[in-house]
Formats: C-alpha cells, sequence, structure tokens
C-alpha cells in the first residue's frame, strides 16, 4: 500500500523536522526553497508517488500539523 502524505510527515525524525521548519521560515522569507531540503525531498517523493503536481503549501500544512500534534502529545494536551 502506498503510503500517504501524512504517513511521509510522520515517519520524519525530529531532527528532520526542526530543520524542515527552519526551510519552511526561510521559504516565508525570501520564496526559496534549496534543492536539496527536507521540504523538497518529502513534495517530490510525494509528488513522484501520485504521478501529479502537488501545491507546496500542502506540505507546508502536513509538516506544521506534524509539529504541532508532537508538541501537544508532549504535554498530554
Amino acid at each position: 500500500m502506498e503510503k500517504t502524505l501524512t504517513d511521509r510527515v510522520q515517519a520524519l525524525s525530529e531532527e528532520e523536522l526542526n530543520t524542515a521548519f527552519l526551510e519552511i521560515v526561510e521559504w516565508r522569507k525570501t520564496g526559496l526553497l534549496p534543492s536539496n531540503s527536507i521540504f523538497v525531498r518529502v513534495h517530490m517523493d510525494y509528488m513522484n508517488s501520485i504521478e501529479d503536481d502537488f501545491p507546496e503549501e500542502g506540505i507546508e500544512n502536513e509538516i506544521l500539523f506534524e509539529i504541532a500534534k508532537r508538541h501537544y502529545k508532549f504535554y498530554n494536551l
């Protein structure tokens, strides 16, 4: 069974999520993402699996939501 976008983002380590967050911050400032970024890796991997285009904002939302879920799980909220 093909992994969903959620599966792919949930598989990221804490370090990878932290790096992806910093990439998103820089992207919002400059409008650019490095081609070797975790964000781009997840995006390209997902697009290749669905064989279609997918907006960057969808990846951004999924990464930020995963960061929030882990934060609140840590605090048992």
